[in-house]
């Protein structure tokens, strides 16, 4: 049928039928091989299939980890003139925090990425 064919019903009435084509994209299309999505390369080995870059990422989070563990440690009930004016536990506690959450965020990103 083509479109604007007419089809009688079980009621005797015609009705207009319409014929639809599904739209080819370049992943469904043979003609266009080029732009259909490459497989990933097989790399067999352990090393080669490591994320070094996750690994990495979660051990600076946890020296981050240890580091505000002996900052609160040599806070513990010290004056605040222990500390310099402008860098007070909380701050290096904060920034340390920042540094172990970007790392936590690469780690999940790396593995995430990887099939």
């Amino acid at each position: 049928m083509s479109q604007g064919d007419y089809f009688n019903g079980k009621s005797g009435e015609k009705e207009v039928v319409e014929t639809i084509q599904p739209v080819e994209s370049p992943l469904t299309d043979p003609d266009q091989s080029e732009n259909q999505l490459e497989e990933p390369e097989w790399k067999p080995g352990f090393f080669r299939q490591f994320p070094v870059l996750g690994f990495a990422a979660l051990c600076v989070a946890l020296m981050c980890a240890i580091a505000e563990l002996i900052v609160l440690q040599v806070s513990n009930n010290e004056s605040d003139r222990h500390w310099p004016k402008k860098l007070a536990p909380n701050v290096i506690l904060s920034g340390l925090n920042s540094v172990a959450n970007i790392c936590f965020s690469m780690a999940i990103g790396t593995c995430a990425r990887r099939d």
